[in-house]
């Protein structure tokens, strides 16, 4: 908000303008990575490995691309990425498939890694997952259009 407050002026303007351009980032981690990993830090078994490095690649493809590109702010309408490369807007495609591919391909693999690891969870480490399904089952239904 307050790069659009200062219309991007100045440098700590510009600072929050740039960030305004990429701060959704996070989703790309978060959801399609967390189920992976979560509670311990590693994939439920090794073959998992190369699909959570390819989602994670993909992720941090993603955001670099969209960092650089030379698009609007979201949240601000008219609020024009401060470091965006004029040139290269083909990096708005990178963005747009690699963001597909992580919400139609990463999320549903992180559901199953999630299935995976939770038939294999004894005491502790079920409950936390159990936890996890809650919170996102919670997400889902709050962006469920209400019925009626």
């Amino acid at each position: 908000m307050y790069a659009g407050h200062v219309a991007g002026a100045g440098v700590l303007g510009g600072f929050a303008a740039w960030v305004a351009i990429w701060g959704f980032a996070p989703y790309f981690f978060t959801l399609p990575l967390l189920p992976h990993v979560f509670p311990d830090g590693h994939p439920p078994s090794p073959r998992w490995r190369p699909a959570v490095l390819v989602v994670a690649g993909v992720a941090v493809v993603t955001t670099l691309a969209r960092m650089v590109s030379p698009v609007d702010a979201d949240i601000v309408p008219g609020l024009s990425n401060p470091v965006g490369i004029e040139q290269a807007t083909w990096l708005r495609h990178v963005t747009q498939t690699g963001a597909s591919f992580l919400f139609v391909v990463g999320i549903p693999l992180a559901v199953v890694s999630l299935a995976v690891r939770m038939r294999r969870a004894r005491d502790v480490e079920r409950t936390q997952l159990q936890w996890l399904v809650l919170g996102g089952l919670l997400l889902v239904a709050a962006v469920l259009p209400p019925v009626g």
